[in-house]
């Protein structure tokens, strides 16, 4: 593995043993291949934005989730310019953990 010169594939539900293992992710449905993810990529493509009250805006870009005072976004520079242009200011933002983003891509 340290050689770059291998190939190990993992089916795992554990997070624990991907986020130690695994350089990409890949999500097989019924045989096929649905997505591929790098997962460093992954890790940075997940945003969660808290706002002081839940917004009453249209389809924030990439959007995932919204739950109360909260906006998760897989397009996160997008979804800050039209925060911006709607000027919408948020309070704080954070990246997702790993386990967070598998469950949602595993549910959606």
């Amino acid at each position: 593995m340290d050689h770059g010169e291998r190939t190990i594939i993992l089916a795992k539900h554990q997070i624990e043993d991907i986020q130690k293992l695994a350089d990409y992710l890949v999500f097989i449905k019924d045989g096929c291949i649905q997505e591929k993810f790098e997962k460093e990529a992954l890790t940075d493509m997940y945003k969660r934005y808290w706002f002081s009250q839940p917004l009453e805006c249209g389809f924030v870009p990439g959007e995932v989730e919204r739950k109360g005072n909260s906006i998760v976004t897989n397009q996160p520079n997008e979804a800050e310019d039209y925060f911006k242009h709607a000027k919408l200011k948020w309070i704080t933002d954070q990246s997702l953990d790993l386990d967070e983003i598998v469950t949602m891509l595993l549910i959606k």
